[in-house]
């Protein structure tokens, strides 16, 4: 693989890296994607170092061109959070499974072409549904993790305990062969539970193995000095046969490392609540449960780091702290990193132009917006980067009707309460304009900053507290009637 991708997302815009290794260690960022959206990104992929696949929770799939940084294709499923995407392991299809919010949250997975999005096929999964006299109780397909062990099959895992505090039941994996539609449900040894905290099976299938949380009666030993442990457990299971092969010890652990180690002790038969609450305690120590070979990769809340062999030898890994290789950029990248998610506009000499090229920016917010950001960054004819508030105090004293028409704009966008101006202080889009207008003396210009300050929520409320509030009053007074219904709306948050 040429490249891989490095994703920022706890932003108000989602940004993305495309970085190349170099021989000599080092890399270099060759692309920086400022995503339009903010939702929340669940598939970030290089396929064949050609096509860049993203995905979002919203239902948002788009294919970018990696050598000529062009988006492709978009495709858009009727999903919200219940989603999740896969690319097939021939890298030829990707594996979108959602709950369809146009058909009564129906559960469906779809196919589709990688270097086209154009879809191919389309299958219904089981929602509580009996799937046949060989399966003992009802299913529920987990669309957010599905796997493609073997091409042209999804595997979902499916356990009707859900969450932490469910006592574990009887658990499977719902097959479906994507060519035909044919499919059938396994059930796997032993009880599970599908919540998000705990590790799911891991497969195998050089070795034809799988390994999972053992939910059964936990093992108590006592350590050197005579004090009970616990041992988190794995069972090791055919894939072909789905039977256990054996259980292995992951790790012990003491009363100091777990909220309730009397609650194990005692069993369920004491207090089954507590008890299944301490159980859960104990997996939900195993952070990170995958295949190395032939070698089980153990990851633990506490970071430790431990290999276990099929046989149940194990080896704790000591992690070296990892050297950051040297990083450089392109320059189009570092530029594109620079703006941040901003509109890079040139300003001319004859300012009305530029502010006229705002105005029709403003009237197209939903495609010119990145993320939750919706900003300018303002340059001189050389590039230098210059300061807005100057620019937009020149602006409101010398041509303030495009400012003007900027916040009528921005008042009727629909979304104008998620968008902000800067990432770090969460200040609203266009206040340094709103500012201006407020410092320029004219009082008829408060209806329209009234008008702004009304399209934003809590979030954004830093600005109007710290910097405009008081321009306010010291431009016109508390008293006056337009200030006044400002300062008792900023008042209402």
């Amino acid at each position: 693989m040429k490249y891989r991708v490095e994703l920022e997302e706890f932003t108000t815009t989602p940004e993305i890296l495309l970085i190349e290794p170099q021989p000599d260690g080092s890399e270099r960022v060759v692309w920086h994607l400022a995503m339009k959206s903010d939702e929340k990104l669940i598939l970030v992929e290089v396929v064949d170092d050609t096509h860049l696949v993203i995905a979002d929770w919203y239902g948002n799939l788009f294919l970018y061109h990696i050598p000529s940084r062009r988006l492709l294709a978009q495709h858009k499923f009727d999903a919200r959070i219940a989603m999740s995407a896969n690319i097939s392991r021939d890298g030829n299809h990707i594996l979108v499974a959602y709950c369809d919010e146009a058909n009564g949250l129906q559960k469906v997975v779809e196919v589709l072409e990688t270097t086209s999005l154009k879809p191919l096929c389309r299958h219904l999964l089981p929602d509580w549904d009996q799937l046949g006299d060989d399966c003992e109780y009802e299913v529920e397909v987990d669309v957010y993790q599905f796997q493609q062990p073997i091409d042209g099959e999804a595997w979902f895992y499916c356990c009707d305990a859900n969450s932490s505090w469910d006592q574990p039941k009887p658990h499977g994996y719902y097959q479906l062969d994507l060519a035909s539609g044919r499919s059938s449900f396994r059930p796997l040894p032993g009880v599970g539970n599908a919540d998000d905290d705990f590790c799911r099976p891991a497969l195998n299938f050089e070795l034809g193995l799988g390994a999972m949380l053992d939910w059964s009666k936990v093992q108590m030993t006592a350590d050197e000095e005579g004090q009970p442990q616990a041992h988190l457990s794995l069972v090791l299971f055919s894939l072909d046969s789905f039977a256990p092969v054996r259980t292995l010890t992951a790790r012990a652990f003491s009363d100091e490392q777990l909220d309730d180690l009397e609650a194990l002790l005692a069993g369920a038969d004491a207090d089954a609540d507590e008890y299944y609450q301490a159980l859960s305690d104990l997996m939900e120590q195993l952070q990170r449960l995958k295949w190395q070979g032939d070698k089980l990769a153990l990851t633990f809340e506490d970071r430790q780091q431990w290999q276990l062999d099929r046989h149940g030898e194990r080896v704790q890994i000591k992690a070296e702290p990892e050297a950051k290789p040297e990083r450089s950029w392109t320059p189009e990248a570092q530029f594109s990193a620079r703006i941040q998610g901003r509109i890079p506009l040139f300003v001319k000499e004859d300012t009305a132009d530029t502010l006229k090229g705002m105005v029709k920016l403003c009237a197209d917010i939903d495609r010119q917006r990145r993320g939750k950001r919706f900003a300018f960054m303002l340059m001189d004819s050389q590039g230098q980067e210059l300061d807005q508030r100057e620019f937009f105090r020149q602006a409101a004293l010398n041509h303030p009707q495009p400012l003007l028409e900027m916040l009528v704009h921005f008042a009727q966008y629909e979304h104008a309460d998620e968008l902000y101006d800067d990432l770090n202080e969460s200040y609203g889009a266009l206040c340094h304009l709103v500012k201006a207008l407020v410092e320029s003396g004219v009082p008829d210009y408060l209806i329209a900053v009234e008008a702004w300050v009304r399209q934003l929520d809590l979030d954004h409320e830093l600005f109007v507290q710290e910097e405009l509030l008081g321009a306010l009053q010291r431009q016109y007074g508390a008293d006056h009637p337009g200030v006044a219904t400002i300062i008792d709306y900023a008042g209402s948050w």
